[in-house]
This record gives C-alpha cells, sequence and structure tokens, in this order.
C-alpha cells in the first residue's frame, strides 16, 4: 500500500473537523445584556421637547390686550423659574427674576452630602398649588418626533404663560447623574397616596458657570 504525503493527510484532518461556535455563542450571551444596558440608559437620557404653541395671528386682539395691561401686569405675565445646582450640594430656587434672598429667591441646603431631591419637590410642588394656581383652560401643540409620539398634544394652560416650564442650570463639575434625577423631580411629584402631580414637564437645561 503505498504511503501518503504529509501534504495529503493534513488537507484531510482539516476539512473533516468540526466548527467549533463556543466562543461565538459566550460572546453573545456577554454582549447582549450589555446593548439593553445600553438601549436602556440611552432612553432614560432623552428628554421629550414639547415646543409652545403658536400664536393665533388671526386677529389683533392680542396686541390690544397687551396695550391695556399695566406694566405691574406685563411683569407678573412670566414666572420665570430657575433651578439651579451649586456648589456644596446647594439647590437655589428663584422665581420673578429675583436675585436677593428672600420668599421669591432661597437655597435648599444639601441632605447627607447630597442635593435634597424630597425637599426640591415640596418646594416646587408649593410653587405650583400656591403660586403659579389651578389650570385655567387647555391647549395644544403639535409634536413631530421621531419616535411614535406624532400629533397634537394637549397641556394645560396657566396664568403664567410660562406656568409649566422651568430653566435647570448646573455647575461644570455636577455628574451626568445628578442631572437626570433633578429632571426627574421637577416633572411631578408623587404623594404618599399613590397620586401623581405635574410641576413643570418643560425643562431648560444651562450651564452655570
Amino acid at each position: 500500500m503505498p504511503a501518503e504525503k504529509p501534504s495529503s493527510r493534513r488537507k484531510q484532518e482539516e476539512t473533516g473537523g468540526d466548527l467549533n461556535l463556543t466562543p461565538i455563542m459566550n460572546l453573545m450571551v456577554v454582549l447582549i445584556p450589555m446593548l439593553i444596558q445600553v438601549a436602556a440608559f440611552t432612553e432614560l437620557a432623552l428628554l421629550q421637547y414639547m415646543p409652545p404653541a403658536e400664536a393665533d395671528d388671526s386677529g389683533d386682539s392680542g396686541d390690544q390686550d397687551d396695550e391695556d395691561k399695566t406694566p405691574d401686569e406685563e411683569e407678573i405675565s412670566n414666572l420665570d423659574l430657575i433651578v439651579n445646582l451649586v456648589a456644596n450640594n446647594v439647590i437655589q430656587v428663584s422665581m420673578f427674576n429675583t436675585t436677593e434672598l428672600g420668599d421669591k429667591f432661597y437655597e435648599i441646603p444639601e441632605s447627607a452630602g447630597f442635593y435634597n431631591m424630597k425637599a426640591l419637590q415640596d418646594s416646587l410642588y408649593s410653587i405650583k398649588k400656591n403660586i403659579v394656581g389651578e389650570s385655567t383652560g387647555m391647549d395644544s401643540t403639535w409634536a413631530d418626533e421621531m419616535d411614535s409620539t406624532k400629533g397634537w398634544i394637549p397641556f394645560k394652560t396657566y396664568k403664567y404663560k410660562d406656568g409649566r416650564d422651568v430653566k435647570l442650570t448646573a455647575i461644570g463639575i455636577t455628574p451626568f447623574q445628578t442631572i437626570i434625577k433633578t429632571m426627574d423631580a421637577l416633572l411631578f411629584i408623587e404623594q404618599s397616596n399613590g397620586e401623581k402631580h405635574e410641576l413643570f414637564p418643560q425643562i431648560v437645561l444651562t450651564k452655570l458657570g
């Protein structure tokens, strides 16, 4: 019987082996949970933006109303609510562009070395209930987002034009997780009985210093 060439034996051994899929399967087991976590985190970081309703240009009644307003009425047409995350875990709350400490500009001290989100929510709920007051009606705005939200979205109106708005500012070293946690606190408050009350869902992010 003639001997086979070494090259022929190597070729038969290479073609006859089974493909080992274990490393690929192990890689997929690791990647799939990681991709799910990243997708969930990305969804958490998204903030839905609802542009203000367009003004009605059908008549001049609005201009006439503005002319009839007194200077005091014009000044209080906006709440101008601002929440500042400053150093030493202190939260500043300002209304009506006030910069002097008082009932319209005050500070919330830290709690156990962190920003006191519970006190912030209680403070914003008091502002919404006692200063902004009850809703004066309903309006709607058109939303054409990339996700499933598309169409006319209703929202409540208040005596202040920006009764649903808040400007959130933070110092540059503020962690991203703290920003997200603060934004969640600005959206709504949940009472002990499980009831949820809207606070200020229209959030504008800016940088402080």
